[in-house]
Formats: structure tokens, C-alpha cells, sequence
């Protein structure tokens, strides 16, 4: 009987993980860029209606 029952996959592990991380970095990346231009809209209307 062998030592291990599953062959280990650690490598499609860590690719996954990796994947996992620079998706939720674009995507942060991407809310980050939008809270600015929504920031920067709204202080434009707040100085347009003095």
C-alpha cells in the first residue's frame, strides 16, 4: 500500500492562489480607480455651484 493515498497537487495549489491574488488586486485596483473619479466628480460639482 503506498505512503500517500492522493498524489499531492501542490503545484495547481499555488497557481490558483496566485490567480486568486492578482485577480482581487485588479479588482481592487479597479474600485480604488473608481472611488477617485467619483470623488473627483463630486468636487467638481461641489465648486461649480458656489
Amino acid at each position: 500500500m503506498p505512503d500517500k493515498m492522493m498524489p499531492d497537487h501542490w503545484g495547481y495549489v499555488f497557481a490558483a492562489y496566485g490567480f486568486a491574488a492578482i485577480a482581487f488586486g485588479g479588482y481592487w485596483r479597479h474600485l480604488a480607480r473608481r472611488s477617485r473619479d467619483l470623488l473627483s466628480r463630486r468636487r467638481g460639482k461641489e465648486g461649480g455651484a458656489a
